[in-house]
């Protein structure tokens, strides 16, 4: 599960800013089976499986950071060099909580992309070794452009969504790096797992912002169509609620004035079938479905 935190300085100045000689050159892998950790995104991961148990146990989570890494298949259980995908995440622990006695649950700050280069290390956790990412296009006017645009529509997106944390927008608004901010996007609002792995895969930063700029709209568009249709129901039920007061108050009105209720078609239509002859399992059926108009609400009746 992805979500928005507060921005924090320290992170955020290391995100794309690692140097190759700064850049660790192994990490213990923690492999995902239906997730992406994204530079930027903050994951919230139940660790089950005991390799994974075993690296958390053998690092120190305020110093050492660990390497993220998703699936090709979710049905492996005991993934390979070749289970897992090109490309992942190093992530610095941020929160590690006990659930119970063979699992645990950590909040793990995505970093910065990473190669996955080999796996040296399959007991007792995976080890890879790993390089740093070089991405393209991050410098040229149309990244830049781009880059203008996804904000733009976050903006308007933002309008949308007012359960937002306030400050997200400014946060985004700061970040100069086209690169980085198509990975906070991504990251942070509600894109799926195969949209994020996309935008994780994609070294290409034009390629990768034309990604979120699509998200980006579709994420409206589906919010808009959401809002109309809550909208129509809500005053479809507006009007149900009016309707049954009035038809309640008019009842009021007529006993207040010792007036009888006018006939209903219903009972109208009891009163003809009654002076009908049938035969008595023709009466039974004719009885029976005069008990499910009376049931239904007349708007309902077909």
């Amino acid at each position: 599960m992805s979500r928005i935190g507060k921005p924090q300085p320290e992170l955020l100045a290391w995100f794309h800013q690692v140097s190759q000689d700064a850049f660790p050159r192994s990490l213990g892998i923690i492999p995902l089976r239906n997730a992406v950790l994204l530079p930027g995104g903050v994951l919230s991961i139940t660790a089950g499986r005991p390799k994974t148990l075993a690296l958390l146990r053998s690092i120190d989570p305020k110093t050492d950071p660990v390497g993220i890494a998703t699936q090709k298949s979710p049905a492996v259980e005991d993934p390979g060099f070749a289970d897992l995908h090109e490309f992942g995440t190093v992530g610095r622990i941020i929160k590690i909580q006990k659930v119970n006695a063979d699992a645990l649950l950590i909040i793990v700050h995505g970093l910065a992309r990473f190669k996955l280069d080999s796996l040296v290390q399959l007991e007792p956790y995976w080890k890879a070794e790993i390089s740093a990412v070089e991405e393209t296009g991050k410098g040229g006017i149309e990244a830049s452009e781009l880059a203008k645009a996804v904000k733009e529509h976050f903006h308007k997106l933002m309008q949308l969504l007012p359960e937002l944390p306030s400050g997200v927008a400014e946060m985004l608004d700061d970040v100069t790096d086209p690169g980085l901010l198509a990975d906070l996007v991504a990251a942070n609002l509600d894109f799926s797992n195969t949209q994020r792995l996309e935008t994780l895969l994609t070294l290409d930063v034009p390629e990768r912002l034309r990604h979120t700029l699509f998200g980006l709209k579709q994420h409206k568009e589906t919010i808009e169509i959401r809002q109309k249709i809550n909208a129509q129901v809500r005053a479809e039920l507006n009007k149900n609620q009016r309707e049954a007061i009035l038809r309640h108050q008019l009842k009021v009105i007529r006993e207040e004035l010792g007036e009888s209720e006018p006939p209903s078609e219903l009972d109208e239509l009891k009163a003809r079938l009654d002076d009908i002859e049938l035969p008595e399992e023709a009466r039974k059926a004719v009885k029976r479905e005069f008990e499910r108009l009376k049931r239904m609400n007349p708007q309902q009746a077909d």
